[in-house]
């Protein structure tokens, strides 16, 4: 009888047992149990991260193969179009440097736009974003047909260069 009345009231361990139909509930010192942990609800938590998760990698797997697309799309008009060009001009070269030129200013703008943007928009604050895009779109292009200038400059005096190189090994 005195260790009953030691285990219970001296240390203050008390369990106490509730019951119904259905189930037990087993509650310490009148509080309900803490370390409640059901596998089925972390079965369902782990299966919404999952879904998440996968919409969320269908989302970049479609953003990029859109984006691919518009490359696909900008790049074959910029070839047909200095093929045209070259056609209508009847020289290759003429075509060609269309080609350098107008692919180097159109991804130059693209460039310069994302990298100027993210400069202007974030250390200078006397910019908004809107025209922050635009002055920086503008700069890359320009600075895209220049390089694509200096590119078609580059690569035909190489050209002429290898073309002398082999008329002289004939």
């Amino acid at each position: 009888m005195f260790f009953l009345f030691f285990n219970n009231n001296i240390i203050g361990q008390t369990a106490t047992r509730y019951s119904d139909s259905t189930s037990k509930i087993f509650v310490e010192n009148n509080e309900p149990v803490k370390d409640d942990f059901s596998p089925m609800q972390m079965f369902a938590f782990l299966l919404f991260i999952g879904f998440m998760l996968l919409c969320v990698g269908l989302g970049i797997t479609a953003a990029l193969a859109i984006m691919a697309l518009i490359f696909l799309l900008v790049t074959s008009g910029v070839l047909s179009a200095s093929i045209m060009y070259g056609f209508y001009q009847r020289s290759f070269l003429k075509g060609f440097k269309v080609f350098v030129i107008a692919l180097s200013g159109i991804f130059g703008a693209i460039i310069g736009g994302l990298s100027w943007w993210v400069l202007l928009s974030k250390f200078s604050h006397w910019l908004n974003e809107q025209n922050a895009i635009i002055y920086s779109s503008l700069l890359g292009f320009i600075a895209g047909s220049l390089i694509g200038t200096l590119a078609y400059t580059i690569l035909k005096k190489i050209i002429v260069y290898f073309k002398n190189k082999m008329d002289v090994v004939k």
